[in-house]
């Protein structure tokens, strides 16, 4: 539905609203644009505050009122830019998704859509932390979406993919990185295995020379810029490559 001001008059605005070829016009009431706000220094009006104690709330000593933290680590590592994997799967019907494909009145993927059903990072672990690998779960069907950021609520698939094996190899400036994932942690992938059906996967090497976008689907015909990995404020091309699988 659209809106076009026509004519402002003292009795209102007079708006036309149209939705497709149907046309109605009408008036809309004007707000007035000053409000007054008066500070009541005695008994509070309202008879549900009065019968309730009044609790002055005062910020804590020695708080900050307000702090932020810069570029913060997430996950998912581009942003800023880390030396690791992510890897998605394109795999459930629009029907599952948790987004509409596009908007009525528009053509499928006329807009961002999503196009990563499964998501994980491939992470080398800081010394720091007790070294290694660790396969961190990103995107999942029964996730909300989400960036992990330490503030964010927790569900019961954050963090690491148990039974996945993760091996990173660096010979000088090549970085070999392999992983192996459970059947059990990516199911509806592993249907489509069983029905001989193709599926959608797409890699992301991140490199902390910020080399920018390296996505498998890049450039390619049947891809646009999309939000396939995370974070979403970084560029990303459509996880459209189609894989099948040899029996």
């Amino acid at each position: 539905m659209y809106s076009s001001l026509e004519q402002n008059t003292p009795d209102g605005l007079l708006a036309t609203m149209y939705n497709g070829i149907n046309f109605n016009t009408f008036r809309v009431n004007r707000v007035q644009p000053n409000v007054n706000i008066q500070l009541n220094e005695g008994t509070p009006p309202d008879p549900e505050f009065a019968n309730s104690p009044v609790t002055s709330l005062v910020w804590p000593a020695g708080i900050r009122k307000f702090s932020y933290r810069m570029n913060p680590d997430v996950p998912a590592g581009n942003f800023p830019d880390q030396d690791n994997v992510q890897i998605a799967f394109n795999v459930l019907d629009d029907s599952q998704k948790k987004f509409y494909p596009y908007p009525k009145g528009t053509m499928p993927k006329y807009v961002n859509y999503q196009c990563s059903d499964y998501e994980y990072a491939l992470n080398p672990v800081s010394e720091e932390y007790g070294g290694g690998t660790e396969m961190y779960r990103i995107r999942h069907p029964q996730m909300p979406l989400k960036h992990h950021y330490p503030r964010q609520p927790k569900t019961s698939f954050d963090g690491a993919v148990k039974g996945a094996k993760l091996i990173i190899v660096r010979e000088g400036n090549t970085r070999i990185v392999e992983a192996a994932i459970p059947w059990s942690e990516i199911p509806e992938v592993w249907k489509k295995v069983e029905e001989g059906k193709t599926v959608k996967f797409s890699y992301r090497v991140n490199d902390n020379t910020n080399r920018g976008c390296m996505e498998l689907s890049k450039n390619r015909s049947v891809a646009k810029i999309n939000g396939s990995f995370q974070v979403d404020w970084v560029e990303h091309w459509a996880n459209e490559l189609e894989f099948a699988f040899e029996k």
